[in-house]
């Protein structure tokens, strides 16, 4: 049926462009988008009576999102937004395996040869732990129509892939 990509969203530079790239490929492969982010809702000072509900803080972070969806211009696509409480990286699997993705994007910033350093935190331990493929995006990637994508692959995980090493 239907492929859908996750892309993992932070509200940085490279996540956007991660997203824009995401939105491309979506076009080419006729796939639906699910933009995703995760949140914390930080505890109140002891001092303070008043909390933040987790719930103002999801409705403003689902609202963020949809104002970057609409920086996409998904065209015909379709563009979900989740937000969800926990650490980005499990966030992102939990979220990936329950919609059933072909596919999670993420952005990295900067960009070298050092693989360790190029990776950002949530980038690497995503690739460590996630079954399904894991394309990261570096910042300053613009997209190509991918021919023959490469997959490094210990079988039993997924796969990482970064699209400007495949280009050289």
């Amino acid at each position: 049926g239907m492929k859908t990509i996750v892309i993992a969203i932070d509200f940085s530079t490279a996540a956007h462009n991660a997203a824009v790239y995401g939105v491309s490929l979506a076009k080419d492969i006729n796939a639906k988008i699910i933009l995703f982010t995760a949140y914390k809702v930080s505890s109140p000072a002891p001092a303070m009576q008043v909390g933040v509900s987790p719930f103002s803080v999801m409705v403003q972070t689902e609202s963020r999102l949809s104002d970057e969806a609409k920086t996409l211009h998904p065209g015909k696509i379709t563009v979900d937004i989740i937000a969800a409480e926990g650490d980005a990286d499990n966030a992102i699997v939990n979220i990936a395996i329950e919609k059933k993705a072909d596919l999670i994007i993420a952005g990295m910033k900067g960009s070298g040869k050092n693989l360790k350093k190029l990776l950002g935190s949530t980038a690497a331990s995503l690739a460590a732990i996630s079954t399904i493929p894991v394309l990261i995006i570096p910042e300053n990637a613009s997209y190509e129509k991918p021919g023959i994508i490469l997959c490094a692959s210990d079988a039993k995980q997924g796969a990482i892939v970064i699209p400007e090493y495949l280009q050289k």
